[in-house]
């Protein structure tokens, strides 16, 4: 797939794996809510307002928290598209490959916010050619400049089939957001292990 990983071929295998991976990816997604809860309970209980170095912290620890959690997502998304056993307990508690995504997140998501508020296409294309690089560094554990390279390396050229799925996504996760957001139960297993299909397609 020379011109980038095949859309119906990585749909097809989210498909297939989500009845077997959907369990461990929702649990995940679980912890995430949980750590959203207990940031605003902390937010609303020290009656720090915006822009406080306490309110600040506070929105710190939540990205550094759910960093464990959204990289378990990869984790499990990647080990299922290879094939490969379940990661183990110890696998989520990588305090390494959690802070360079805590970094990636911080520097990659309001630059797609930015592009998304640009007339959509320039945040499509920034989550196109860099949002490899979290699988970069859950799967190979490299830093984050590493990371961008490298995704910016794997992506070269393959913009279009990119860019589809990137937009496929940003319209599966709205239309799962729009039931109650019941729909994200279905959506966010299912996209999780498209980009792990579209990675490994990618060469990753």
């Amino acid at each position: 797939m020379t011109g980038g990983p095949d859309l119906a071929a990585a749909f097809e295998r989210a498909r297939s794996l989500y009845r077997s991976e959907a369990p461990r990816i929702l649990l995940l997604l679980l912890a995430w809510a949980g750590v959203w809860v207990a940031l605003e309970i902390l937010v609303i209980g020290s009656g720090s307002p915006p822009g406080r170095p306490i309110w600040l912290g506070l929105h710190l620890g939540y990205f550094w928290g759910t960093a464990y959690c959204e990289a378990g997502i990869l984790r499990v998304a990647l080990a299922a598209v290879d094939g490969a056993p379940p990661p183990g307990l110890e696998a989520f508690l990588d305090h390494r490959v959690a802070g360079r995504f805590l970094i990636l997140k911080l520097v990659l998501l309001p630059l797609v916010l930015a592009g998304l508020a640009l007339l959509v296409v320039p945040g499509l294309y920034a989550a196109a050619r860099l949002a490899p690089s979290f699988l970069v560094v859950v799967g190979r554990r490299e830093g984050p400049v590493e990371a961008l390279r490298i995704s910016l390396q794997q992506t070269q050229g393959k913009s279009g089939p990119l860019l589809l799925l990137s937009l496929f996504l940003l319209g599966l996760n709205l239309l799962g957001a729009a039931f109650l957001g019941l729909g994200l139960l279905v959506t966010v297993p299912v996209s999780a292990l498209l980009c792990a299909h579209a990675y490994r397609a990618l060469g990753g």
